[in-house]
């Protein structure tokens, strides 16, 4: 049996949040956030989601 999980997009978008300012409270140097290798873009990404939403 599998598991469905279905966000709205408000939630989707907070998860997001949460996520870009996990990676930019790490710094702006090479490192892992929730297992996941963050680099320069991966930054730049969590940069431009932030400014987007006004954050």
């Amino acid at each position: 049996m599998a598991l469905l999980l279905v966000l709205g997009p408000h939630q989707a978008l907070g998860l997001d949040m949460c996520w870009a300012r996990g990676v930019l409270d790490a710094g702006d140097s090479v490192t892992t956030v929730d297992g996941q290798m963050i680099d320069r873009p991966v930054l730049e990404r969590a940069c431009g989601l932030l400014a987007r939403a006004g954050g």
